[in-house]
């Protein structure tokens, strides 16, 4: 029997995390709940973080005021969306569970699967950002 990877095990943990956030697109509130949880996470990193009309919040890391004036310095642009098309109460019949090499449950298998990974390679970079820095819109 192996072990699960110490780097394997948090990022499984930060997953079941937002995964039990159940954020249907037609409850905002549910919604800004795992944005809020995210925007925490993007704050860890030192990220400046503000919020746009709607709800959206975009987060900038590494990104130095003018430094955009040249086509390098551009910063990488990441879109993520923090709702699911799951209604609540999809965790009552489809709960968090890994199968094997198999993850089950809302948002396992798309964004917030998605969001989870990138802050993952984000903290990976440990302060290290590409020139020109790392833009998130969520």
């Amino acid at each position: 029997m192996t072990s699960t990877p110490p780097a394997l095990s948090a990022l499984l943990a930060d997953l079941k995390l937002l995964t039990d956030l159940e954020s249907p697109s037609t409850d905002p509130a549910a919604v800004q709940r795992v944005m809020d949880l995210v925007e925490g996470w993007a704050r860890d990193l030192g990220a400046e973080t503000h919020a746009l009309g709607g709800g959206t919040r975009v987060f900038r890391f590494g990104v130095q005021p003018g430094a955009a004036d040249k086509a390098a310095d551009k910063p990488v642009l990441v879109l993520t969306h923090a709702d699911t098309v799951w209604p609540h109460g999809t965790l009552e019949q489809m709960p968090w569970r890994v199968d094997g090499d198999r993850l089950h449950g809302p948002g396992t298998y798309d964004m917030k699967a998605g969001i989870v990974g990138l802050f993952h390679a984000l903290r990976a970079l440990n302060g290290e950002w590409p020139r020109g820095g790392i833009t998130v819109l969520l």
